[in-house]
């Protein structure tokens, strides 16, 4: 199970970076199905790090998904890539590497604000190095990442408060 995904850096990075994100989104709902897109760009001007490492980084995310209410089910699907271009001018090179993923899972009414649910996901990690991926606690490594590939399954109950 993935417990974060942090960014990557070997030492610091200049000072004043801005990142500007920028999304569209959009849903349409017609009776019981709901479908939607994201599109989501992110871009920062890192520029050097004190190491005199580029560390200039875009990415560009699509996402389309989609949920179905069947009653007291809700059916819920999600697919998507991500595509970074960075500069990167040390020993990790992810320009025009992509990351794939799809979600899917079931949620169950119990109540008006309790729910118990079943989440998965995939994903084919292709844009990140290993050192940015952490697996319960430890962040990988080549040794330890060979597949590029992460599955997450998830049970579990939701109360609102």
């Amino acid at each position: 199970m993935i417990s974060s995904i942090t960014p990557y850096s070997r030492a610091a990075a200049a000072s004043n970076v801005t990142t500007t994100s920028t999304a569209l989104s959009g849903a349409y709902k017609a009776g019981d199905l709901t479908i939607g897109a994201l599109n989501l760009t992110q871009k920062n001007n890192a520029g050097a790090d004190t190491g005199g490492i580029n560390r200039m980084l875009s990415t560009s995310t699509m996402m389309l998904y989609s949920n179905y209410q069947m009653g007291a089910t809700r059916f819920l699907l999600a697919t998507g890539n991500r595509k970074t271009n960075n500069n990167y001018t040390g020993t990790v090179n992810l320009a025009g590497l992509k990351t794939t993923f799809s979600g899917y899972g079931v949620e169950y009414d119990l109540s008006k604000r309790t729910y118990v649910y079943y989440r998965g996901s995939n994903q084919n990690v292709n844009d990140l190095p290993f050192a940015t991926v952490v697996v319960n606690g430890a962040a990988l490594t080549a040794a330890t990442f060979t597949e590029k590939s992460i599955s997450v399954n998830a049970i579990g109950v939701s109360h609102a408060f």
